[in-house]
C-alpha cells in the first residue's frame, strides 16, 4: 500500500482520574504536534468547570481561563481541539453526586454500577443538554464536538421498558441522542459519537443525522486480516469464527459478508479486521476509527505495547484503504498508567497514520529515541517486555468509585486477579533496571519508567508473600514486605510530586498502596494479637 497520510489524526487525552498538573498538558501539545497529530480530543470527565452543576467538577478541575489558554496553545501549534462530553452512559461522575442519583437508569439492574441516565427523565435530559451547551460555549474555535454516547444501559427502568417495547432499542437511543446532535449542529459544529450503540441497534441509523461523524472502535484486532469477526445487530452481537460462520443468522451474514471478505483472499478462514469502517461509510456517514494505546486489561505500571502498536498500525491501513476521515489513538485513564510510559507508542502510531502500511515500528521507535534521548537505545524492547506482565499487574484493578476517588480491591481480591509468574516479573524488572543503569539517560520519561519498574517488582514480591502466607504464615517476612512498600510509595511521591496536583497525588497514592498497607499491617499485628489472647 502506498497510501497518503490520513487526513484527521487525533490524540486522545482522558482527564478522568489521570489528572496531571495543567502545565503538563500545555507541554504535551508540543509533543503531540511534533509526532504528527493534527487534533486533540480532550475527555474532560469531572475536570470541566460546569457553572450550572458545580458539584460535578473535582477539586483539581480546570478553570475557564485554563481551558481558553489550552485551546489557544493548541491552535498556535495547528492542533484542532475536540472537546468530549458524555450524553447517555459513562456519566457516573454526575450520577454519584448527591441530588443526581435519581436521574440514573434503574441501578438495581446495573449490579450497583451507576453510569447511565434515564433518557425519559426530563431533569436528566435537561442536565445533560445543559452540559453540552456549556462545553460548546467554552470551545468557540472547535469545529468538532464529541458527545460520547457509548456503552449505555437502555430499557431497564419501567418507563424506558415500555418505550422500548413500542419503538425498539435503536429508536429509543436515537430519540435521546438526536436532539443533542442538533444542538451541536446549530452551533455550526459537527458532532462525533462512538459507533458501538448504532452498530448494535441498527434501526438507530435511520434516525441519526448524516452530518454526524461515527467513531468506530476496536482495541484488540492486531492485523488488517484477522482470525475472528463480530456480527453486530438485532440488538446483540455475535463472535464469528470460520467454524461458527454457518450458524450465524442468515440476515446478518448477508449484511456483513461483503465487508468481512473485502480484499481478504483467505476468507472465510480470515476476516477483514475492521469491517465497520466501510459499512458505516456505505450508510452515508463520515467515520473515524479509534485505536488504542491504553485500554481495559492494561495496568497501573505498563501497557501491552505489542497489542497496541499492532492495533494502531493495522487500523491505519484499514482507514487508509477505506478512505475514511480519520483515526484516533485512545488513552483511557481507568488504569492510571503514567502518560510518559505511552509516549513512544503514541509517536510510532502517529508515524503509521502519516505513512499507512509503510511504517516499521522498530525504525520509528529508534527515530523517536534519537530525537528524545539523543541516541537509539532499545526502549521499545523494554516496554514490550514489561507489557507482557500486565496480566500479572492486574493486581492494581480498582474496585469502584467513591465520589471522585478510585477504591482499590482488597489484597485477596487483587490476588485472585493476578495472572503471571512473580519470578518472571522479578527477572524482567531486574533486566529493565540494568538497562536503565547502562543507558545513562537522564530524562523524565526514564525516571517514570524507573518508578514503574519498582512498583511492578514490589507487586511481584507481594504476590510471592501472599502465596507463601496461604501455605505457611510463619515463613513470610511481612516486615520486609512492608518496608519495600514504604520505599516504593515514597518513590511514587518523589516521582509524581511535581506532576500531580496535591489532591490527585493523594488519591493516586492511595489507589496504589492503601489496600496493601491495610493488609500488611493486619499480618504484622496478627502475632501480637495471638500473644494477647494467650
Amino acid at each position: 500500500m502506498n497510501a497518503q497520510a490520513i487526513p484527521l489524526r487525533i490524540y486522545h487525552i482522558d482527564l478522568n482520574l489521570e489528572r496531571y498538573r495543567f502545565r503538563f498538558y500545555l507541554s504535551l501539545l508540543d509533543r503531540i504536534a511534533a509526532w504528527g497529530y493534527n487534533a486533540v480530543m480532550i475527555q474532560y470527565g469531572d475536570m470541566f468547570p460546569y457553572k450550572t452543576h458545580p458539584s460535578i467538577p473535582n477539586p483539581d478541575h480546570w478553570t475557564p481561563s485554563q481551558i481558553g489558554r489550552f485551546c489557544r496553545a493548541a491552535e498556535s501549534r495547528s492542533l484542532d481541539i475536540i472537546p468530549m462530553v458524555q450524553s447517555f452512559g459513562h456519566l457516573g461522575i454526575m450520577l454519584r453526586n448527591p441530588g443526581y442519583f435519581e436521574l440514573c437508569e434503574d441501578p438495581t439492574q446495573q449490579g450497583g454500577v451507576v453510569e447511565s441516565i434515564c433518557p425519559l427523565n426530563p431533569r436528566a435530559v435537561e442536565v445533560v443538554r445543559g452540559m453540552h451547551r456549556e462545553m460548546i460555549a467554552a470551545h468557540p474555535g472547535s469545529r468538532l464536538i464529541c458527545l460520547g454516547g457509548d456503552e449505555a444501559l437502555m430499557g431497564v427502568c419501567p418507563a424506558c421498558r415500555r418505550h422500548v417495547e413500542h419503538v425498539g432499542l435503536g429508536r429509543h437511543y436515537a430519540d435521546h441522542m438526536q436532539p443533542s446532535l442538533e444542538i451541536v449542529l446549530a452551533a455550526g459544529k459537527r458532532p462525533i459519537i462512538w459507533a458501538d450503540m448504532v452498530e448494535r441497534h441498527q434501526d438507530a441509523l435511520a434516525h441519526i443525522d448524516r452530518r454526524t461523524i461515527l467513531g468506530d472502535w476496536g482495541y484488540y484486532v492486531r492485523s488488517l486480516h484477522w482470525h475472528t469477526a463480530v456480527a453486530k445487530g438485532n440488538d446483540t452481537s455475535y463472535r464469528v469464527t470460520p467454524h461458527s460462520l454457518g450458524r450465524l443468522p442468515l440476515a446478518l451474514r448477508r449484511r456483513y459478508e461483503p465487508y468481512w471478505s473485502y480484499g481478504v483472499q483467505e476468507y472465510p478462514r480470515k476476516f477483514h479486521g475492521f469491517p465497520y469502517i466501510r459499512y458505516l461509510m456505505d450508510k452515508g456517514f463520515d467515520v473515524i476509527f479509534c485505536a488504542s494505546m491504553k485500554c481495559s486489561g492494561d495496568s497501573a505500571t505498563s501497557v501491552r505495547y505489542d497489542l497496541h502498536l499492532d492495533n494502531c498500525l493495522a487500523a491505519a491501513e484499514a482507514v487508509a484503504e477505506a478512505g475514511a476521515l480519520g483515526i484516533m489513538t485512545c488513552h483511557f485513564a481507568a488504569k492510571m498508567t503514567p502518560h510518559e510510559n505511552q509516549f513512544l507508542g503514541a509517536a510510532v502510531a502517529a508515524q503509521a497514520y502519516l505513512r499507512p502500511g509503510r511504517t516499521d515500528p522498530e525504525r520509528a521507535a529508534a527515530t523517536y529515541e534519537r530525537k528524545t534521548f539523543g541516541k537509539a537505545c532499545g526502549l521499545l524492547d523494554i516496554y514490550r517486555k514489561l507489557g507482557e506482565l500486565t496480566g500479572f499487574c492486574n493486581t492494581n484493578f480498582f474496585g469502584d468509585y467513591d465520589g471522585y476517588r478510585m477504591v482499590p480491591k482488597s489484597i485477596p481480591e487483587q490476588m485472585k486477579l493476578a495472572q503471571g509468574d512473580p519470578e518472571l516479573a522479578l527477572m524482567r524488572t531486574d533486566q529493565a533496571e540494568s538497562w536503565i543503569r547502562r543507558s545513562g539517560i537522564d530524562h523524565r520519561e526514564i525516571d517514570v519508567l524507573h518508578y514503574s519498574i519498582n512498583e511492578l517488582a514490589y507487586k511481584a514480591r507481594l504476590v510471592q508473600a501472599y502465596e507463601q502466607w496461604r501455605g505457611n504464615e510463619k515463613s513470610v517476612d511481612w516486615r520486609t514486605v512492608h518496608h519495600e512498600m514504604i520505599r516504593v510509595r515514597r518513590l511514587f511521591e518523589r516521582t509524581f510530586r511535581t506532576t500531580y496536583p496535591p489532591w490527585t497525588l493523594a488519591m493516586a497514592r492511595d489507589f496504589r498502596f492503601a489496600a496493601d498497607e491495610t493488609w500488611i499491617r493486619q499480618r504484622l499485628d496478627a502475632p501480637r494479637q495471638r500473644k494477647t489472647k494467650k
